[in-house]
């Protein structure tokens, strides 16, 4: 079961995107607004983000942005973002990886809970290449290893 944090600036259609995730699958936890999305992440565990960015989709991904800074070194959040359009910076923060997927709204509950599914594999494969790359103690760091 994943528990999945589904977030926007405003509340707007929040509740609609928990009403689809809400199943044998998958749990949702709605929080809207920056301060409070951060502190979410802060202070509870979550599997997966689905990010509404239809409304302030710069704000938005600020905040994805802010708590991937915060959380580096930890197993990374596999974020799906949800907008009825597809503006630039939105494209954009796909191509820099910081959000791992984009669904255009409307989309059925299967396309999300298959983005979902996708993005949480993705994540856990980064993770493992991390700690495959990582050298054992006393043994000397070369290559991409020796910058992270």
């Amino acid at each position: 079961m994943l528990n999945v944090l589904v977030a926007g600036i405003a509340m707007d259609g929040l509740q609609g995107i928990a009403d689809s995730l809400d199943s044998n699958a998958c749990v949702a936890f709605i929080f809207a607004g920056e301060s409070e999305i951060l502190q979410a992440l802060a202070f509870a565990r979550f599997d997966a983000m689905v990010l509404d960015v239809d409304v302030a989709p710069r704000r938005a991904l600020k905040v994805v942005k802010r708590y991937r800074m915060a959380a580096r070194g930890e197993p990374p959040l596999p974020v799906v973002g949800l907008t009825s359009r597809m503006p630039r910076v939105v494209l954009k923060a796909a191509n820099e990886g910081v959000i791992d997927q984009v669904l255009r709204k409307p989309t059925t509950e299967a396309e999300l809970h298959k983005a979902l599914s996708v993005a949480v594999v993705a994540a856990k494969n980064r993770l493992s290449l991390q700690i495959e790359k990582k050298p054992e103690e006393g043994e000397p760091q070369t290559g991409a290893c020796a910058a992270g």
